[in-house]
């Protein structure tokens, strides 16, 4: 399964970062064969650079904090699934996430589920 991550580090081992786009790092993994892409910080304020990268390299899901709108309709278009992984490493999210334990993102900003921009 490929994922993607934004993250405060360069590994699973830093935070993930609380905001898509304010990400220092975007980790691209292959859990079946453990292929880690490191990609730099981008100067695209809404985002739309992480997106397609993680778009690009067939992604099934992101861990990250809030989104702004622009770059999570490009993932929620793709069907690329959003967690909420802030506030733990990448190990941690990743480990939530297979214990079914991590909270999805369902709308931009990273709204609670249930609350809908108009």
């Amino acid at each position: 399964m490929k994922i993607a991550l934004t993250s405060c580090g360069n590994s699973l081992a830093d935070q993930v970062a609380k905001e898509f786009e304010k990400a220092p790092y975007l980790l691209l993994l292959d859990t079946d064969n453990q292929a880690q892409i490191k990609a730099e910080i981008s100067s695209d304020s809404q985002g739309l650079d992480w997106a397609e990268k993680i778009k690009a390299y067939g992604c099934e899901c992101v861990f990250t904090g809030e989104i702004e709108e622009t770059a999570f309709y490009v993932l929620a278009d793709e069907g690329i699934t959003r967690f909420k992984g802030d506030g733990m490493s990448g190990h941690e999210a990743i480990a939530k996430m297979e214990s079914r334990k991590l909270d999805y993102i369902r709308d931009y900003k990273g709204a609670p589920p249930g609350h809908h921009h108009h």
